[in-house]
């Protein structure tokens, strides 16, 4: 097999789909092709359509879209079809640890929340998920816009 990224997440690999395939991506990662990393590598894919898969991001993401025991170890993963770059995140509101802007992805749309008391209107800043700065937040959702007012 050769050698391929890493993939980490389900919901993130989403709305990358979405965006990449321009097709709705399913709404959860146990309705798709499913995760894998070749043996002996720690690299996870997501098989998320029957002709595309992408790279889950990092730990954060995989454990996003549900976590690593849905991963499949094999000597041979069944990839098949185009490989469509970094997985997106999932539905959420998000954060890189190393900025302070937060955006909010829902159904393979992203948007920036303006300001402190608009994102108090989505609920509070408890809602923001903080991942790791190597994260790519806003890969595979189109332009980032900002957010309407809930």
């Amino acid at each position: 097999m050769t050698t391929r990224r890493p993939v980490v997440s389900i919901f993130a690999a989403l709305a990358a789909v979405t965006a990449l395939a321009g097709t709705a991506a399913p709404a959860t990662a146990q309705m798709s092709g499913g995760f894998y990393r070749q043996a002996q590598r720690p690299e996870v894919y997501w098989q998320y359509s029957a002709y595309q898969f992408c790279h889950v991001q990092n730990p954060a993401q995989m454990n996003a879209y549900g976590g690593f025991a849905q991963v499949r170890v094999m000597q041979n993963p069944p990839l098949r079809g185009e490989f469509a770059g970094p997985c997106p995140w999932p539905d959420g509101f998000w954060r890189r640890s190393d900025r302070p802007e937060v955006y909010l992805i829902r159904r393979g749309r992203i948007c920036h929340v303006i300001n402190p008391t608009q994102m108090d209107a989505f609920g509070g800043f408890g809602r923001v998920r903080v991942v790791p700065p190597d994260s790519r937040v806003t890969v595979g959702l189109g332009r980032v816009v900002p957010c309407p007012w809930p």
